[in-house]
């Protein structure tokens, strides 16, 4: 059995410290509760936390209110959200926000660990390896062998610097041998229109994203970064059965809350939304947003998310990725 190493205990157990927290006055439980998105409105990570958040009032007989703080990474809604004092505020903390800033941004304000008590994951997306349809491969191998053999040095889209589909992009490369310039896009939406129109030829997606134009025909996909196929599209193999036992990512999003919530109301707002991920509704939503839903304990989420931590702090220090 493998022993963890003190700092992710230390980690583990500051993401848990509800009970240890001293109660710093009870909120209101008539009062409004602000769900706050570091994202502007619109995207994948703002459509399912306003529709968790719609179920949750529901679970909670309380009004939540949305409220979308885009910018710096989600550094702007972090550094607001652990400014907040009382129990009456939910956080959709992504990737960055809890995995990779800390590597990114030597000032960062905010901690992760300090600042943040998590209730459980809200979502997360595999990613997929996509081409353009005049891409000569039509799997993982022969892509591999093209790219490699071609005179000239081949590129591929993502979403941008330090996102999940770069990193990804990375890890697949450092773990394959594929040799391929990354080409940072403003978002998946245009990266991947990109890949559809032939003016690059590859790119790493999100499945969400991507998932139209595979079924469409619209691109080929060479692979899929989740443990087993997705039934969104099966016909697309995953790494692991194509000979990269290792390489299993994701963007996905956890909900927090600050720190100072008192420990009745982050076991309320626990039990709530676990309820919620439970239910048929968010099943076949998440279906339709080409999201899978990840239920655990809240120390196998803590778990999960210290070892991403750990993961990717090596990918960013190899790769040399920096955030201007």
């Amino acid at each position: 059995m493998k022993t963890s190493n003190p700092s992710r205990r230390s980690m583990i157990a500051t993401l848990l410290s509800a009970a240890a927290l001293p109660v710093l006055g009870q909120s209101d439980e008539a009062s409004t509760i602000e769900w706050v998105v570091g994202f502007p409105p619109g995207g994948g990570a703002d459509s399912s936390s306003r529709f968790l958040a719609e179920l949750m009032s529901k679970n909670l007989g309380r009004t939540i209110i949305v409220t979308n703080k885009p910018g710096a990474s989600t550094q702007i809604a972090a550094d607001y959200v652990a400014a907040a004092k009382g129990g009456n505020m939910i956080f959709t903390a992504d990737f960055s926000t809890l995995a990779t800033n800390s590597s990114l941004f030597p000032k960062l304000r905010y901690s992760p660990e300090r600042d943040f008590i998590v209730l459980g994951m809200q979502a997360r997306t595999p990613m997929v390896l996509v081409g353009s349809m005049d891409v000569p491969a039509n799997n993982f191998k022969e892509l591999v062998a093209w790219v490699n053999k071609s005179p000239q040095e081949l590129s591929y889209a993502s979403a941008g610097p330090a996102t999940p589909h770069h990193l990804a992009a990375e890890l697949l490369k450092a773990q394959s041998g594929l040799k391929l310039a990354h080409i940072p896009y403003r978002g998946a939406a245009p990266a991947i229109l990109d890949v559809v129109a032939g003016q690059i030829p590859l790119g790493m997606a999100d499945l969400a994203t991507a998932r139209q134009y595979i079924v469409a025909g619209k691109i080929k996909a060479f692979g899929i970064s989740s443990a087993k196929r997705s039934l969104n599209v099966p016909n697309v193999p995953t790494f692991i059965e194509q000979g990269l036992p290792e390489f299993e990512t994701y963007a996905w999003q956890a909900v927090v809350v600050p720190s100072k919530t008192p420990p009745a109301q982050v076991s309320r707002f626990r039990e709530a939304l676990v309820a919620v991920l439970d239910s048929q509704a968010v099943k076949e939503r998440y279906d339709v947003l080409g999201f899978e839903r990840m239920l655990g304990s809240r120390e196998e989420v803590a778990s999960f998310i210290a070892r991403e931590q750990k993961r990717w702090a090596q990918v960013i220090k190899t790769n040399n990725i920096k955030l201007d």
